[in-house]
């Protein structure tokens, strides 16, 4: 979502989505473009990146918080360099991590945990080893253009997936390759 303040003080939300990679475990991949039109000068202006789990049973679940790029310097960047005559984009590259999510307080995350399990021996059937919360977070690389509008008539972008995304599942895919199919229908850890 990108969130901002205009410059009379209203408060605006544009909300956008990509594609479902589904099957994701460990990786997912996206090369989504979001065309987002913007009055300058802005108050404050920043854009809102989340993970979501997309379920048809349990519906959509917050896989890790929102994290906001601030997109401020890169906005006023743009701004001043079309008030110049420079048409030029501003381009941002931010890494984006994700370390906070549901139940991250409630799991201590050092050593071990004990499973649900009758015996409560500490034998392997009752005993997980957790990952280390430096293990556990995800980040994101997003490219952003700032462009000013007559560049924006002058060249449009067209929304939508611009790319195949790497690592998606096929059918092609799980019949090359049958052992990471399986991995990747059971989980990493199973197997």
């Amino acid at each position: 979502s990108l969130k901002g303040v205009d410059i009379v003080g209203s408060v605006f939300t544009h909300t956008k989505r990509t594609d479902t990679h589904k099957f994701a475990v460990t990786v997912g991949s996206f090369n989504h473009r979001f065309v987002f039109n913007v009055h300058a000068p802005t108050q404050r202006i920043g854009l809102e990146i989340g993970v979501w789990d997309e379920d048809l049973l349990t519906g959509d679940e917050v896989v890790y918080m929102p994290e906001e790029v601030d997109l401020d310097q890169g906005l006023h960047l743009a701004l001043e360099r079309a008030r110049h005559g420079n048409h030029k984009p501003v381009r941002l590259t931010k890494k984006v991590l994700f370390d906070n999510w549901r139940g991250k307080s409630m799991v201590p995350s050092r050593f071990k945990r004990l499973r649900n399990c009758f015996c409560r021996c500490f034998c392997p059937c009752c005993v997980v080893v957790q990952m280390p919360d430096s293990k556990r977070c995800a980040e994101a690389i997003v490219h952003i253009e700032i462009v000013s509008e007559a560049e924006a008539l002058l060249n449009p972008a067209a929304e939508g997936q611009y790319a195949e995304p790497d690592g998606r599942f096929s059918l092609l895919g799980a019949w090359l390759h049958p052992w990471q199919a399986l991995q990747l229908c059971i989980g990493p850890r199973k197997l």
